[in-house]
């Protein structure tokens, strides 16, 4: 009779042990869980992976990519810590934490993160791509260029690398090289809608504000919701005088964002051009409402004062831009204020 009830106890301990899923069942199950999206829910598989074996780096690792993915990024950085110590050679940590660390601005530890990485694996491009980003945040620009330009070495196809090297180069005042890298970048995507803009950018720096027009149509195609291509297409067709299609496009990025200072100073400048001066003193003031310290602000009302013949409050606004440093308005003081 005992042997039979220890027989029984045998047969259903190994049944238990049958049942209860294993550390890799666990970890399997998370993995698929991430790349369903599935992120918390993977944080959970991970961790039962984990309370069945402690001292595994990848489960750490993958522990910090679903963290990082629910914008855990402290605690994610603590997930790829503890992976580094205990596989120090798997540059993908470092590469995964140095983002971890972009997302949180510490841009010093994630250069470290990411010098390491591409040590350990100099042939990866998301490592060069994401310590360019660093690098440009750092204002080292030209090292920023050189880690893009390695980035599309490893990986000609990328075209967000083409796109990000443009706007330093445009920045930097390169803007036939700058197009040139957006020109790369649209034949590898011809959906991106912020290369069509950027491209439109540097067009109209070089004073090809037709060309520039035709970019920033495309972006808006794409993203009619943009503030900033309405924005800077009003500027390239107040360049051509097209004062009345600027006026409809400021008053679109207005529109789309009421607090955007610049439009309402741009739209009333082309009011101005198209002499209708009361809307122009509406605009001013609204710009002014949303920046008391503009001093171009009162100067450009005073001069549309000036011309509906309200000398009181021209003089008033002139006086306010010289007290804010535009000396220039001292000489319209002395012209129209005496």
């Amino acid at each position: 009779m005992l042997l039979l009830r220890l027989f029984v106890i045998y047969i259903l301990l190994l049944i238990a042990s049958g049942c209860a899923p294993t550390v890799n069942e666990y970890f399997e199950t998370g993995k698929e869980k991430y790349n369903a999206g599935n992120f918390a829910e993977a944080l959970n598989f991970f961790r039962k992976a984990l309370e069945l074996n402690p001292d595994d780096p990848h489960i750490y690792f993958n522990m910090g990519n679903a963290r990082s993915k629910l914008e855990l990024y402290k605690s994610a950085i603590e997930d790829y810590s503890r992976s580094i110590e205990l596989a120090p050679q798997l540059w993908e940590t470092y590469l995964n934490r140095g983002k971890a660390n972009i997302m949180l601005e510490d841009y010093e530890a994630a250069l470290e993160d990411l010098n390491r990485a591409i040590q350990l694996n100099p042939d990866k491009s998301p490592a060069f791509f994401s310590r360019a980003y660093v690098k440009n945040k750092l204002k080292n620009h030209a090292g920023a260029i050189e880690d893009y330009s390695k980035a599309i070495k490893l990986d000609p196809e990328n075209a967000m690398a083409f796109v990000n090297r443009g706007n330093i180069k445009g920045i930097a005042g390169d803007h036939l090289g700058a197009i040139e890298d957006f020109n790369k970048a649209i034949k590898l995507n011809p959906k991106d809608d912020k290369a069509y803009l950027n491209r439109g950018n540097d067009k109209f720096f070089l004073e090809d504000y037709k060309g520039a027009i035709a970019d920033f149509n495309k972006a808006i195609e794409m993203d009619s919701n943009n503030p900033d291509a309405y924005f800077i297409r009003g500027d390239a067709k107040v360049k051509l005088g097209d004062y009345k299609g600027a006026v409809i496009d400021f008053s679109r990025t207005i529109n789309l964002s009421a607090g955007y200072e610049d439009a309402y100073y741009s739209r009333a400048n082309a009011k101005f051009q198209l002499k209708d001066y009361n809307g122009a003193v509406e605009d001013y003031s609204l710009s002014i409402e949303l920046n008391g310290k503009d001093a171009k602000s009162y100067l450009k009302r005073g001069l549309a004062y000036i011309t509906l013949n309200n000398k009181k409050e021209a003089c008033k606004d002139l006086i306010k831009a010289g007290e804010l440093g535009y000396f220039d308005a001292y000489a319209l003081i002395n012209q129209y204020c005496k």
